[in-house]
């Protein structure tokens, strides 16, 4: 019987299954190799990457760690320097504030040592928040510490000075009734082109008996530049009509001879006058002096017009307040001898409104007149902000500088 050759044997068959079976078992152990090659390399790369990147956390997280202990001393280190600065400046002021002349109380000098020293560390709370060599963070972070320090200050400030208002038994109420007719609201108003009225405040006080009086060269400009001007009489509210006006020609700034002069119109005017020191009661003012002083505060300006009746001003009343002389320094803020050291620094905590105010000593003598309130910087340009002293300190130019004025003037 021939062979049919389309068909495979059965022996043949199972030879091929066998021959097939062995090759594909042989190809099946070959890919096991090769995918348990495959997986250990896999494993093996894993296990380097995974350590790789445990060393590179690592790494950064002593890099961080490194960094933030980098930070923590040079912010600590700008805080030391900070109050280097501030007790090497009180250091200075202590030995000046020895060799002034003049006596005055030990609790008086302190009270007068501690507006200083909250003025000193305010400024110094302002300079860093300007620095541009810090991040908002680290600014906020130092000033936060500067100023837990400063709350202290003002909180002993406060302390102190009404401790000691009450040990002292000055008279500043009999002062003050006797002097109220001498203290006047001054106002200078302008119609603008819109037909809304431009209006500025001051105070002055009476020198002499013919209706003369005293002012800053700053409130003296600004009525000057007015189209209506008045002075209003505390204790009376009886307006004036002013006739002429006069500003130091030295005025350039707060830091100068801020004094004026108004003459109101009349020629038989009969007013009670406030008596200027003379150089040895100016000699007797130091550092720690306590002074009254009485003038008008702008954010009280609506009361002082809501009240008229026949032309009378009846709300047009002046407010009393005092405080210590905590600096007297010439105009650049430099410790000077007698004749020079003009400016005074004190804590009266005057407003805007009370410029030219009167500050008078418990016996009544006129030693200066208020002239600004000392504020801080914050920020530059556009972002520019100004903010008062945390001591709400104010400045004053000595009498003196006002009795040459009116010398000058020949009025």
């Amino acid at each position: 019987m021939t062979q049919d050759k389309r068909y495979i044997g059965q022996e043949t068959l199972q030879r091929a299954i066998r021959v097939a079976t062995s090759a594909e078992r042989l190809r099946a152990d070959r890919r096991f190799q090769i995918v348990f090659a495959v997986a250990v390399l896999l494993a093996v790369g894993a296990g380097l990457l995974l350590w790789k990147l445990a060393s590179g956390q690592d790494s950064l997280a002593g890099d961080l760690q490194r960094t933030r202990v980098q930070l923590d001393e040079s912010l600590k280190s700008i805080a030391q320097r900070m109050e280097t600065e501030v007790l090497a400046g009180m250091r200075t002021y202590d030995r000046e504030l020895t060799s002034l002349r003049g006596s005055v109380g030990a609790d008086a000098a302190a009270v007068a040592r501690l507006q200083v020293e909250i003025q000193t560390r305010d400024q110094a709370i302002a300079d860093l928040r300007n620095r541009k060599d810090l991040d908002a963070r680290q600014r906020e972070q130092l000033a936060a510490q500067a100023e837990e320090r400063l709350q202290q200050l003002v909180q002993r400030f406060e302390r102190e000075s009404t401790q000691l208002r009450q040990s002292q038994k000055d008279t500043w109420g009999d002062l003050a009734g006797r002097y109220q007719k001498a203290v006047f609201l001054v106002v200078g108003a302008t119609t603008n082109a819109d037909g809304s009225i431009s209006r500025m405040l001051g105070t002055a006080f009476c020198v002499r008996k013919d209706g003369l009086l005293a002012t800053n060269a700053h409130v003296a400009r600004g009525l000057a530049d007015a189209k209506l001007t008045m002075a209003i009489q505390n204790g009376s509210g009886q307006p004036f009509r002013i006739a002429r006006i006069a500003g130091h020609p030295g005025f350039t700034g707060p830091q100068s001879p801020d004094v004026g002069l108004l003459a109101l119109e009349g020629t038989d005017l009969d007013l009670p006058l406030m008596p200027l020191a003379n150089d040895d009661e100016l000699r007797a003012v130091t550092v720690g002096t306590h002074l009254g002083t009485i003038g008008y505060p702008g954010e009280l300006a609506e009361h002082y017009f809501a009240d008229f009746d026949q032309g009378v001003a009846k709300g047009a009343a002046a407010t009393f307040k005092d405080g210590w002389v905590g600096r007297i320094t010439d105009y650049s803020l430099a410790f000077a001898e007698f004749d020079k050291a003009r400016f005074l620094q004190h804590s009266a905590s005057t407003s805007g409104g009370t410029s030219g105010s009167p500050m008078f000593t418990a016996d009544g003598k006129v030693v200066a007149i208020n002239n600004a309130v000392i504020e801080l910087n914050l920020g530059s340009g556009a972002e520019a902000q100004r903010t008062p002293s945390a001591a709400q300190l104010a400045s004053a130019i000595r009498a003196d500088e006002l009795r040459e004025f009116i010398t000058s003037t020949k009025w």
